[in-house]
């Protein structure tokens, strides 16, 4: 248990920092402090690194999780699943096969209207941050009569993110209203990893505890 604990912790705390990274580049790039990346691996290769460290994340969610609690772990960790095979899946592919529409061969640039219209690449993203809510949105009702009031309140809020990137994707202009997605599943991995940090804590001063009885 202390191993699960301590893989969730870890992994917990590495896709909240690629999420946090991913999301500051974006912002970087919207407001044009930095170029948009002309190759769109570049641009969507977080997702792919985030899809694996967050699936484990909501696998190690199993051992700590009370009985009545379970199946919304479970279903968790299964739409994640989901999520870092499509992406592992598509990633393998050719760019040719992904986004020849947009794809320049001459100049390896893709162009900058990534977001005009509906390319493989962009419908997975999508595909991807829907996922990625819903496991959260049933994450989150498992630590409802849980005293971690601030871990169910994180993750609902990403979770409610999901009608905005229905909207989002069937109506590309209105891009923008899925753009709290990139603060609020930062923010509810920082609270999983403070989930993790502190059934650490517990178990270490239950050890403590055991190999040092009160006389």
């Amino acid at each position: 248990m202390e191993k699960v604990i301590y893989l969730g912790k870890r992994f917990s705390a590495i896709s909240s920092v690629i999420a946090f990274a991913n999301g500051l580049l974006q912002i970087l790039s919207a407001v044009r402090l930095i170029p948009h990346p002309g190759n769109l691996y570049l641009f969507f290769m977080p997702s792919l690194l985030l899809a694996p460290a967050f699936l484990i994340t909501t696998m190690c969610f199993d051992i700590p999780a009370y009985d009545s609690s379970r199946k919304c772990i479970i279903t968790s960790w299964v739409l994640a699943t989901i999520n870092c095979t499509m992406l592992i899946m598509m990633f393998c592919c050719k760019p040719g096969v992904l986004n020849p529409s947009s794809f320049d061969w001459q100049t390896g640039s893709s162009g900058h209207l990534v977001f005009a219209h509906h390319t493989t690449l962009v419908m997975v993203k999508y595909a991807s941050c829907i996922l990625i809510s819903a496991s959260t949105f049933i994450l989150a009702f498992a630590f409802r009569k849980r005293k971690a009031k601030w871990l169910f309140r994180s993750l609902l809020m990403n979770g409610l993110m999901l009608p905005l990137l229905v909207v989002s994707y069937i109506y590309p202009k209105y891009y923008f209203l899925a753009s709290p997605w990139i603060v609020t599943f930062p923010f509810a991995l920082f609270h999983i990893t403070r989930f993790f940090t502190m059934e650490e804590r517990k178990l270490q001063k239950k050890a403590k505890t055991i190999n040092h009885p009160f006389e």
